[in-house]
């Protein structure tokens, strides 16, 4: 997975504190984002996405032909 650039994770930040997904908390100089209740709503939603995500890669790797499949979980 690539890193994101601080420009790219303030963006998304805001787009999800715009959405209504995090809250953002300034204390002094330290900014901290919490999930609001939509936020947490979601959890299980995306739970419910890693899930399948990882079970639908396992079925992809296994129906590769043998050189791909190889080459697919380096």
């Amino acid at each position: 997975m690539e890193r994101i650039t601080p420009k790219m994770l303030s963006k998304e930040l805001k787009e999800l504190e715009i959405n209504g997904i995090v809250e953002r908390l300034e204390t002094n100089s330290l900014i901290e984002y919490k999930l609001t209740d939509s936020g947490k709503n979601m959890i299980g939603i995306i739970d419910a996405m890693i899930s399948w995500g990882q079970k639908h890669r396992e079925l992809a790797l296994l129906t590769l032909q043998p050189p791909l499949n190889k080459l697919a979980r380096h």
